[in-house]
């Protein structure tokens, strides 16, 4: 991710948003795409070690 630091809150409830695992998938080939990164890692290296595990609990989990 670039920029000034990643707005956690902003990103969880983006996440939450996507209403299922394909749509999801869709937008992290969609990201991976347009940025030759993975959307996942970039996500992982942004985030401090408790709000990674909030990341992967809502990406991991039928939350949506």
């Amino acid at each position: 991710l670039f920029g000034w630091g990643t707005d956690e809150n902003e990103l969880f409830s983006a996440l939450r948003s996507i209403p299922s695992q394909e749509c999801l998938a869709a937008v992290s080939q969609r990201y991976d795409s347009l940025y030759d990164r993975n959307m996942d890692a970039d996500i992982k290296n942004d985030l401090g070690e408790t709000m990674e595990a909030e990341y992967t609990k809502i990406v991991t989990q039928e939350i949506f």
